[in-house]
């Protein structure tokens, strides 16, 4: 098993997920709905980025939730692929870096985007509708 370590060039994990296993990833979960929709809310966001505070003051929700959701969303990928786990700097295993790119951290406040790939992968699935995406807007 593979273990990757944070970049110290970019702070992130090198996360090696393919489009198309995002979408095998994605397709298993299709009963989760708590983890799909908090995808369903980065996804929305503008670039796809955001911090787990803004998500949860714009859809009324602890930003906790949405940090659960994705912590599992990593959880599920990386047990449905089963080849690498992420360590994170306590040498703990972690699983935010799964899905997520860290873009700036300040005073708590982690914003966020999603991996290109898993993008595409929505994207290519038609997971999220039309009416959710003019719903981001209002």
């Amino acid at each position: 098993m593979i273990k990757v370590r944070r970049n110290p060039l970019t702070n992130n994990y090198d996360v090696p997920i393919s489009v198309d296993e995002w979408i095998d990833i994605l397709s298993s979960l299709r009963e989760n709905s708590n983890i799909l929709d908090a995808l369903e809310k980065w996804y929305l966001a503008p670039g796809h980025t955001s911090s787990f505070k803004e998500l949860g003051l714009k859809w009324g929700k602890p930003h906790q939730y949405f940090g659960v959701q994705n912590m599992m969303l990593g959880q599920a990928a990386i047990k449905r692929l089963n080849r690498f786990a992420i360590i994170g700097d306590e040498d703990k295993e972690t699983f935010w870096g799964v899905p997520l790119i860290l873009i700036n951290q300040q005073h708590n406040v982690y914003t966020c985007r999603l991996r290109p790939e898993l993008v595409e992968a929505i994207e290519k699935m038609g997971l999220f509708s039309e009416n959710s995406k003019k719903q981001s807007v209002n």
